[in-house]
C-alpha cells in the first residue's frame, strides 16, 4: 500500500503544489474566503452533528481537521471538507444496531466507522476506481438527498418544538413524529420561540442576500440565529425553563483517539461503511466538478479521491465523524474568492481558534436553534427543479428518483435505500439496452440517379413486399442482454416476401458470442426457405468474429462486403450482387420506385 501511495504521488505532489500557489495577493483572497466559509460552517457543522445523534461539538470536529487534511491533500481549489447532511443521516442510519447495547453514545463504533470509510476511499484512489462511482445515476442522488430532507425535518419536530421523547435513541423516525403530536399539548413554547425565530433570521438573511448580493457576507443567518437565540438563553437563563442546551464542551482541541478495531464490529459496520464511502465521493466528485467548470481548473479525480479519503483516515484518530465535500461551504469558499487549497485549510484553522475563544459559550446553544437551521437545510435539500425536470424528461430516471426517495424515508436503515436505487437502476438499465436497435431499409429510387434508402417496420408492410431486396441495419453493441429481442425482430423481418436480405453491419460495434449464434440461426433458417442473404459494411473486427463462428461458410466469402470509405458503396455492391444471384431481376431494379 505505501510503495502504491509513493508511486503514485499522492501525498506529495498536492502539498508542493499547494505550497508553489501561495504568493500575497493570493493570501489575502484566501483569508477573506476562510473568515466567510468559518461564518457558515460553524452552525452548520452542529447542526449536522445532531442529524447523526451526535453532541455538536463533534461536528466541529469534523469542519477542523477534515478541512484541513482535505484541501491539504486534495486537487481542487475551493472543495471545502467535513460534516455534511447526507452523510450525517446515512450515519444515523448505521450506527442504529449500536445504540441498545449501551445507554452512552458508542463513540468506539462511530470512531472506527470514520476509519473504514477512509479506508474504503483509499482503496478507491490507490487502484483507481473512481470511474465506478459514475454507474450511480444522478436521479438516485436526487432521490435520496430529497428523501433524506424529509427525514431531517421529521427528526427534528420534537426538538422544534421542544418536547421531550423517552431515551431510546434507535426510536423509529415515524413512531418518534406520532409520539410528539401525541403530545403536542406538552409543547415548550420557549424552545418554540427560539427555533421559530432562528428561521425567522435566516429566511430575513436569505431575501437580503437576494436583494443586496454583498450582503450575504456579511449576514450569515444561520450564525446569526444561533448567536440570537444562544443570547436569549443567557440572558433569560431558558435552560431553567425545559431549554435544552448542547453542555459542556469536551476539549476546545479535536482530542486524540486511538481507534478500536474490533472484527466483530467491522463486519457489522461494513455496508454501510461502502455506502458512505460511495456517496462521500460522489458528493465531493461532483461538487468539484461544478466549481471546476466555473472556474477552468483540471481536477485530478483520484488525487481528490485520496484527499476525503486522508481526512476520514486522519479525523478518525481525532474524535470525527465521517464527513465529505460540503457544496454550501465550497459554494460560498467560491463566492468569497478563494484563490488555492489554503483558503479551506485556513477556515479548519479559524473554527478552531473560534472554538477555543468562544468555548464557554458554546455549551449554552440551544438544540432548538440548532432543530431550525436543519428545518431550513432540509428544505434545501429537495431540489425541487431538478425533481420536476427528471418527472419530465425520462420515465426511468423518475422511477428511479420516486423509489429511492421513498424507501429513505422509510426504511428501517437507510443506506438500504442506495442499495436498491442503484440495483433498480441496473435492472431498468437492462430492461432498456435489451431492446435491439434494428432498422429494415428499401432501396428506393432517387430523383439523382442511383438509388435512396425508405425505412419501413417491418417486412410485412406493403412497400417492403413489393421490394425484391431488403437491407436490414442492425446498431450498436450486439451482446447477450438483446440477444432475445435481436432473434424476434430478424424473424419478424424474414416473415416478408422479400427475396435477398443485406445484413448492413456499418454501425455494430462488437457482437458476442450470443448474438453470434442469433444471426448464425437467422442466415440457416433464411438459405432454408431458398432466400439470399448477403452482409454489407463489415469491419475487419466483425469479418474475424463471422469468419470464426461459420457465419462467412454459411453464406460465402463472394456474399460478404467490407467497408468502404464511401458510406454507400459497400451496400451498393451487396445488392447489385443480390440482383445477380435473383432469377428474372435486371440488374438496376433498385432504380424504380417503391414508395
Amino acid at each position: 500500500m505505501t510503495e502504491l501511495l509513493l508511486k503514485n504521488d499522492l501525498i506529495f505532489r498536492p502539498v508542493k503544489g499547494l505550497i508553489r500557489s501561495i504568493d500575497k495577493e493570493s493570501l489575502g483572497y484566501d483569508l477573506v474566503a476562510a473568515v466567510t466559509v468559518m461564518i457558515v460552517g460553524l452552525p452548520q457543522a452542529m447542526a449536522y452533528a445532531l442529524i447523526a445523534k451526535i453532541n455538536p461539538v463533534y461536528g466541529l470536529y469534523g469542519a477542523i481537521i477534515m478541512a484541513v487534511v482535505g484541501s491539504l491533500l486534495g486537487s481542487s481549489n475551493h472543495l471545502v471538507t467535513g460534516p455534511t447532511n447526507a452523510i450525517c443521516i446515512l450515519i444515523a442510519g448505521v450506527m442504529f444496531p449500536f445504540f441498545s447495547k449501551s445507554a452512552a453514545y458508542p463513540f468506539e463504533v462511530l470512531f472506527l466507522l470514520t476509519f473504514m470509510v477512509g479506508f474504503i476511499q483509499l482503496l478507491f484512489s490507490v487502484f483507481r476506481l473512481g470511474s465506478l462511482i459514475n454507474y450511480v445515476p444522478h436521479s438516485l442522488i436526487v432521490g435520496f438527498t430529497a428523501g433524506a430532507g424529509v427525514l431531517i425535518a421529521m427528526q427534528q419536530v420534537n426538538t422544534f418544538l421542544g418536547i421531550a421523547v423517552p431515551q431510546n435513541i434507535n426510536m423509529p423516525t415515524f413512531e418518534k413524529v406520532i409520539y410528539t403530536f401525541q403530545r403536542i399539548n406538552t409543547t415548550n413554547r420557549y424552545a418554540l420561540v427560539i427555533a421559530a425565530v432562528t428561521i425567522l433570521i435566516i429566511v430575513f438573511c436569505r431575501i437580503m442576500a437576494k436583494k443586496y448580493p454583498g450582503a450575504a457576507i456579511w449576514l450569515p443567518g444561520p450564525l446569526l440565529g444561533v448567536i440570537a437565540s444562544t443570547i436569549m438563553v443567557m440572558t433569560m437563563h431558558l435552560d431553567r425553563y425545559g431549554v435544552k442546551i448542547c453542555g459542556n464542551v469536551p476539549s476546545a482541541f479535536p482530542p486524540f483517539h486511538v481507534v478500536n478495531f474490533s472484527l466483530h464490529d467491522m463486519r457489522i459496520l461494513f455496508d454501510g461503511s461502502l455506502t458512505i464511502a460511495i456517496v462521500g465521493l460522489m458528493e465531493a466528485i461532483a461538487i468539484s466538478k461544478s466549481i471546476a467548470s466555473l472556474t477552468g481548473q483540471k481536477i485530478d479525480i483520484n488525487q481528490e479521491i485520496f484527499g476525503q479519503s486522508m481526512a476520514n483516515l486522519v479525523g478518525s484518530f481525532f474524535s470525527c465523524f465521517p464527513g465529505s465535500g460540503s457544496f454550501t461551504r465550497t459554494a460560498v469558499n467560491y463566492s468569497a474568492g478563494a484563490r488555492s487549497r489554503l483558503a479551506g485549510i485556513m477556515s479548519g484553522v479559524l473554527i478552531l481558534i473560534m472554538l477555543v475563544i468562544f468555548k464557554p459559550f458554546i455549551k449554552y446553544i440551544p438544540n432548538a436553534s440548532l432543530a431550525g437551521v436543519l428545518m431550513v437545510v432540509a428544505y434545501s435539500m429537495i431540489d425541487k427543479k431538478a425533481f420536476k425536470e427528471i418527472l419530465k424528461l425520462n420515465r426511468s430516471d423518475a422511477v428511479i428518483m420516486v423509489t429511492t426517495a421513498l424507501i429513505t424515508i422509510l426504511a428501517f436503515q437507510i443506506e438500504y435505500a442506495i442499495y436498491i436505487g442503484v440495483l433498480l437502476a441496473v435492472v431498468l438499465f437492462l430492461k432498456q439496452s435489451g431492446r435491439a436497435d434494428v432498422k429494415t431499409i428499401i432501396p428506393a429510387k432517387c430523383a439523382y440517379g442511383g438509388f435512396t434508402e425508405y425505412a419501413v417496420h417491418s417486412c410485412d408492410e406493403e412497400k417492403c413486399a413489393l421490394s425484391p431486396v431488403a437491407i436490414i441495419e442492425p446498431e450498436g453493441n450486439l451482446y447477450f442482454g438483446l440477444a432475445s429481442d435481436l432473434e424476434n425482430k430478424l424473424h419478424s423481418f424474414s416473415a416478408g416476401a422479400t427475396r435477398a436480405y443485406v445484413l448492413r453491419l456499418r454501425n455494430v460495434s462488437s457482437i458476442d458470442v450470443t448474438a453470434l449464434e442469433v444471426i448464425r440461426n437467422f442466415v440457416k433458417s433464411t438459405l432454408k426457405e431458398n432466400k439470399i442473404v448477403i452482409f454489407s459494411d463489415v469491419s475487419e473486427q466483425i469479418y474475424t468474429l463471422l469468419e470464426r463462428a461459420g457465419i462467412i461458410d454459411l453464406v460465402g466469402e463472394e456474399n460478404v462486403f467490407r467497408g468502404a470509405k464511401d458510406m454507400f458503396v459497400s451496400t451498393r455492391k451487396a445488392i447489385e450482387r443480390a440482383a445477380d444471384l435473383i432469377e428474372g431481376l435486371p440488374p438496376n431494379f433498385y432504380l424504380r420506385s417503391y414508395i
